[in-house]
C-alpha cells in the first residue's frame, strides 16, 4: 500500500478485530515502515493484542520504538507493552520515567500500575 492513511486506517481497523487480526503483518510493518503515522497505527494495533503475541517476539519487535525520536511512538510502545502483561518489560519501560514527553511518562506510570 503506498496510501499512508490508508494503510493507518487499515492498521487501526485491526485493532478491534480478533478473528481476523494478523499479528504477523503488523509486526512486519513496524519492522519496515519509517512513516510516523503507519508506525502510530501499527502500535496501536499491537497494543489490543499485546497479551496474545510471544514476550520474546514482543520485546524484540518493540524495543527498539522505545528509543524513537518521537515521544508520540515511544509513547504508544510503552502502552503495548503494558497491555502485554509480561513482567520483564517493567526494566524496559521503567528507564523512560524521566523521558521528556509527559506522554510517556504518563504511558509509563499506567503500564506500570497494570502489573
Amino acid at each position: 500500500m503506498k496510501n499512508i492513511e490508508l494503510k493507518s486506517d487499515v492498521l487501526e481497523a485491526m485493532a478491534f478485530e480478533t478473528e481476523m487480526f494478523d499479528m504477523d503483518f503488523v509486526l512486519d510493518v513496524l519492522a519496515k515502515e519509517a512513516k510516523e503515522p503507519i508506525l502510530l497505527s501499527a502500535l496501536y494495533a499491537v497494543m489490543f493484542h499485546a497479551s496474545r503475541v510471544d514476550a520474546i517476539a514482543l520485546r524484540k519487535a518493540l524495543g527498539p520504538f522505545l528509543n524513537h525520536e518521537s515521544g508520540n511512538v515511544r509513547m504508544y510502545a510503552v502502552r503495548a507493552f503494558g497491555w502485554s502483561g509480561d513482567k520483564r518489560t517493567r526494566a524496559l519501560i521503567s528507564k523512560l520515567k524521566s523521558d521528556t514527553s509527559a506522554d510517556v511518562r504518563e504511558a509509563v506510570a499506567d503500564a506500570l500500575r497494570l502489573e
